[in-house]
């Protein structure tokens, strides 16, 4: 009988520091029900791993060439040890490791210590699991440059310190991190009901799947899951970085296939200008662009403005984005943050360090801003125009398709689409029982509300 929980009773020279580095993500899945010598198997380890694993490569960056998986009979303690061992060889701060662990986890309460159980464990032989320590020792000596590991097992909140590391509220990514997010704390988590993902697998598959901008920091998925998770189980996620073990207060992003993060240097530092001069906030460097053709052509140009000159950006935000427009107000208040920013700088009254913190979070703002803008919301003067092509038929007439109206097409036929799934989930809701069911048709009701409103919105 499964169990309905998770317990068991060569080095390259670093660039210079200015260099945009493109770096590979590599993913470690592990996922285990099959166990046997007295332990107890469970329903839906393997399940959650690979669909972690096929959501991230699916629609994130991630490449499979670079993706190793360990399911059931595969995932001895020897192999887990040896694929450390791999990546401790292989891996350099050109790379980044996410690691996710799905199965039995074990504390040994005279000691405090934690485990993760491979698939060839015995029961109450100790020797036979996988530490905590040889986790955390992996962590310490790994040359990635990023490091974020998902636990869903029972105590997996062992692999923390006593005390809790606040993560900085600056999101960097050029720094090096340690991050990890486990499904609870020192106590049971659940496995979830047969043929359904874990309570924490569900809720880490719902943010990534149904994830509308581009990009994900780990602390907000963090966030999300900790706030999520409860409300589903009697159990309480923790995500933050890891205490000791080489963290620099940076943090992994996910981000989504076919995106071209031309505004990943938002951690971009200040730059002065000569000491005996008027200091700038930024090093302005100028930009070749063109009309856009497009409205997501017009972002992208907004968010290549945003990664190196905000003054330059607030001042064309101001130009094209209608003042009727609902979220106007935000832009003004985000402009008087930069221009009191601005201000301190130039009277000398707030340090460099402090200065460069404040910008990032503004710059971080200004590219939500951008992501959340809506084609209504810019001025009609300042719109792309609608692209259009040439078609000619068989008898060799000429006619004009304007690919707006293709769009809309398409749009309308989404909204049909989301009306159909939002009376199915209504219908459902009504006819369930389980609080914890009721929940989650709840969620997606939401959600689903929530695309019609933006389809609303594109369709004007």
């Amino acid at each position: 009988m499964p169990d309905p929980t998770r317990v068991i009773g060569s080095f390259r020279n670093n660039p210079p520091e200015n260099t945009t580095i493109v770096r590979t993500n590599h993913l470690l899945v592990i996922g285990i029900d099959a166990y046997k010598n007295g332990i107890s198997p469970l329903f839906n380890a393997v399940e959650d791993a690979k669909r972690v694993r096929d959501t991230l490569v699916d629609q994130f960056q991630f490449e499979q060439k670079y993706v190793r998986s360990l399911f059931n009979q595969e995932a001895t303690k020897d192999n887990i040890l040896a694929v450390f061992d791999e990546f401790l060889e292989s891996l350099t701060n050109r790379d980044n490791l996410l690691i996710y662990y799905s199965g039995h986890g074990e504390l040994h309460k005279l000691t405090g210590k934690g485990y993760w159980i491979p698939v060839d464990a015995r029961l109450n032989k100790r020797g036979s699991y996988l530490s905590n320590n040889d986790v955390v020792d992996f962590f310490k000596s790994c040359k990635a440059h990023h490091i974020f590991s998902i636990v869903d097992s029972c105590f997996s909140g062992a692999l923390f310190q006593t005390r809790s590391l606040e993560a900085s509220t600056q999101k960097i990514e050029k720094d090096p991190s340690r991050w990890l997010l486990t499904a609870g704390r020192n106590e049971l988590v659940s496995d979830g009901v047969s043929g359904e993902n874990s309570p924490f697998a569900e809720a880490l598959l719902s943010k990534l799947k149904l994830l509308e901008d581009p990009v994900l920091w780990t602390s907000d998925l963090c966030n999300y899951i900790k706030r999520v998770v409860p409300f589903n189980a009697n159990q309480t996620p923790r995500g933050e970085p890891l205490q000791n073990v080489g963290h620099l207060g940076g943090e992994f992003v996910f981000y989504k296939k076919g995106y071209v993060a031309e505004n990943k240097e938002v951690d971009k530092e200040v730059v002065d200008v000569e000491p005996d001069t008027k200091r700038n906030i930024e090093k302005v460097i100028p930009v070749e662009s063109h009309a856009p053709q497009t409205f997501d052509e017009l972002k992208t140009q907004l968010k290549q403005l945003a990664a190196i000159d905000l003054k330059e950006l607030f001042d064309k935000l101001n130009e094209i984005v209608d003042s009727n427009y609902r979220k106007f107000n935000d832009l003004i208040l985000l402009q008087g943050r930069y221009t009191g920013l601005e201000r301190k700088m130039n009277q000398g009254v707030i340090n460099d360090n402090s200065a460069n913190i404040e910008l990032n979070k503004i710059r971080n703002s200004a590219l939500s801003f951008i992501n959340r803008l809506t084609e209504t919301g810019i001025k009609e003067a300042f719109r792309p125009k609608p692209p259009s092509i040439q078609f000619v038929d068989s008898q060799g007439n000429k006619s004009i398709i304007d690919l707006v109206k293709l769009e809309n097409s398409g749009l309308k036929m989404q909204a049909e689409l989301l009306i159909k799934k939002l009376n199915k989930l209504e219908k459902a809701l009504i006819l369930e029982d389980d609080p914890t069911r009721e929940l989650k048709y709840e969620m997606q009701i939401e959600e689903t509300k929530a695309k019609l409103t933006n389809i609303k919105e594109q369709l004007g």
